[in-house]
């Protein structure tokens, strides 16, 4: 089997938001602070559950109208309730990249607030002083890449084998 490296950006995102931006249900991500950097950045989902406040805080924002439709409609959630004994987590990924998207636009938050989708804001922080960086063309990995993570847009080198596929 041929295996190859290629280098892309890569940002990672707590779970479940990157769960989110993987099956196309949350499209922009909000952060403190923007980047000149346009184009293909890996997705990846943090290891741990500290953004979401644990174990109890995943329970409690899956069970949430939002991210309960999103994750039900992705099948990550098998019925209107989340609990974590229901909640797959072996098809939450953790530590790995799981897609790769189009970062094409970074905008103020306070521009674009008041002509997005409930969905969307229920998935960000919208305050003023953010930053919305616009994603597309979101392609998930066939299987996920376990990678370390860090802060802010990050180098991560994929070893790509010929059993690599990313579809949209």
């Amino acid at each position: 089997m041929a295996e190859t490296t290629a280098t892309t950006k890569a940002l990672t995102i707590a779970q479940p938001w990157a769960t989110l931006v993987a099956i196309g249900a949350k499209r922009i991500e909000t952060r403190s602070w923007q980047t000149n950097y346009r184009g293909d950045i890996a997705i990846h989902a943090g290891k741990g559950l500290v953004a979401s406040g644990g174990r109890s805080g995943l329970i409690g924002l899956c069970n949430t109208m939002h991210f309960q439709q999103a994750l039900y409609e992705g099948g990550f959630i098998t019925h209107n309730h989340c609990d974590f004994d229901a909640l797959p987590t072996a098809k939450m990924e953790f530590g790995s990249i799981i897609a790769i998207a189009e970062l094409h636009d970074i905008r103020p938050t306070t521009e674009i607030a008041d002509s997005i989708s409930q969905q969307e804001l229920a998935f960000g922080d919208y305050s003023p002083g953010r930053f919305a960086w616009m994603l597309r063309n979101v392609r998930v990995l066939d299987a996920p890449i376990q990678a370390k993570g860090a802060l802010g847009l990050w180098n991560a080198t994929l070893y790509i084998g010929d059993s690599f596929n990313a579809t949209a």
